[in-house]
């Protein structure tokens, strides 16, 4: 085994990441008291962006892992223990071959062609992808200066091409599953999968392999 896998498996295993997590919450009660539910989760998801500081662990190449145990708090009846309850989205599979080969910028842009076509509720819709998808921007730029600032030059790398632009090789493409699934977790979102893997990774590990990568860096 690897040892930098034998080193996460350990981490993992020993739950070291929960000491590492912030127990402040922020509440957001009183705030969103009145609006639609709709808007609360959208301001949930730009307050826990907000909220939310860059933390590697030891062997980390990748980033994107929680500083906050837990989300702000919109509900006004019930303050739940953890971020999830009746107000998580759970069994989530996205289209993760789009999302590689467009990136966020290019499923914006496609929202941007449809919105003058839409009816009310549509524009609704894309308003709300548009206010997603900027909060998303700044998830990015926190990780790319924290990058930067901590010597990881080959995520800085990455990350000035994904997830707004979209994969052009494996590494790339393995930094942008593990940014969405850590923005998705911010939006309450759990029991996140892979979907099939092996066929949307594929070809992005072929032209890293004809770019010169062994297996043992795969």
């Amino acid at each position: 085994m690897d040892e930098n896998i034998y080193r996460s498996r350990e981490f993992l295993l020993d739950k070291g990441y929960r000491k590492m997590r912030c127990q402040d919450r922020t509440d957001m009660r009183e705030a969103l008291r009145g609006l639609s539910d709709t808007e609360k989760l959208c301001r949930r998801f730009e307050q826990a962006v907000a909220d939310e500081k860059p933390v590697f662990y030891s062997y980390d190449e990748f980033g994107f892992n929680r500083y906050r145990a837990r989300l702000p708090i919109i509900s006004l009846d019930k303050d739940y223990p953890f971020f999830y309850h009746d107000e998580s989205f759970g069994n989530i599979t996205i289209d993760y071959e789009t999302l590689l080969k467009k990136g966020l910028s290019g499923i914006r842009a496609d929202a941007e062609r449809l919105y003058d076509k839409a009816d009310e509720e549509g524009k609704l819709f894309y308003f709300y992808i548009y206010r997603y998808f900027d909060a998303c921007e700044l998830i990015v730029k926190k990780y790319t200066e924290a990058a930067i600032k901590c010597g990881k030059e080959r995520l800085a790398a990455a990350l000035r091409r994904v997830p707004m632009e979209g994969a052009a090789n494996y590494f790339e493409a393995l930094v942008c599953i593990k940014f969405i699934h850590y923005a998705l977790r911010l939006n309450a979102c759990c029991h996140l999968t892979l979907g099939r893997f092996d066929q949307y990774i594929k070809p992005y590990f072929d032209v890293s392999v004809r770019g010169g990568m062994d297996k043992a860096e795969a």
